[in-house]
């Protein structure tokens, strides 16, 4: 198990407290680090834990298991939190990414549209591990950030590939990694292996993610804590 510095965090959300921990790589960066809001339907340390470890990035995971629509409000308010406050969690606020695995890619997938939508946090890229189906379809997925993806066939949990292929026909760039698996318990296997974890943090590295079109095309740079109100959602 990698000894990372972790530390706990409740937040504010709109409906009680939300439950966070923050991960940090084992090894300081010679460069501002990347933050990846990591949602959860249910609390997964060590797989966090090896996750910051294997990509190199500040995790912060937050469980958002409250039932539908709750769950995406939650997900939101953290996400918000996190981009006012990302230079307080040693990382680069230039870039925030947003990710998840299973149910928990499939709210990162609607916090990523909701975004768009709301033209801030501006993530720089989405994490979609093995995202459950994201449903409805929205009707455009144009100008969303660019994804890694992570598709795994026959997994219970994801949705082969669809959103990611609805993805690149909408014009977002996307770097999808999959893998092969003979039967479902082969591929919750992959899907929870080492082996995706080293992938998933050379992927990264190579992909770390750009602005949003919506911000290149406005010429705006990320929005700073100084620059925005804090919201509700704040570190106990």
């Amino acid at each position: 198990m990698p000894t990372n510095r972790i530390a706990g965090l409740q937040l504010r959300g709109r409906a009680g407290t939300l439950q966070g921990r923050v991960y940090w790589p084992c090894s300081p960066a010679a460069e501002p680090t990347l933050l990846l809001v990591f949602l959860a339907a249910s609390d997964d340390g060590s797989w966090c834990q090896e996750l910051s470890a294997s990509t190199g990035l500040v995790v912060l995971a937050v469980t958002c298991g409250r039932p539908r629509p709750a769950d995406l409000h939650d997900a939101v308010a953290a996400a918000e939190w996190a981009a006012e406050h990302t230079a307080r969690l040693d990382a680069d606020p230039r870039h925030l990414l947003i990710g998840g695995a299973g149910r928990g890619g499939t709210l990162a997938a609607a916090v990523a549209l909701h975004a768009r939508a709301d033209g801030w946090p501006a993530f720089t890229r989405q994490v979609l591990i093995c995202a459950s189906p994201v449903e409805p379809t929205p009707l455009s997925l144009a100008g969303v950030a660019s994804a890694t993806a992570v598709t795994v066939e026959h997994d219970p949990a994801g949705d082969d590939g669809r959103y990611a292929a609805q993805l690149r026909r909408a014009g977002v760039a996307v770097n999808e990694l999959r893998y092969a698996a003979p039967d479902p318990d082969a591929a919750v296997r992959i899907r929870n292996g080492r082996q995706l974890l080293a992938d998933l943090g050379a992927a990264l590295s190579t992909h770390p993610g750009d602005y949003p079109p919506w911000e290149k095309a406005a010429g705006r740079q990320p929005v700073s804590p100084e620059d925005r109100p804090l919201t509700e959602a704040d570190p106990s």
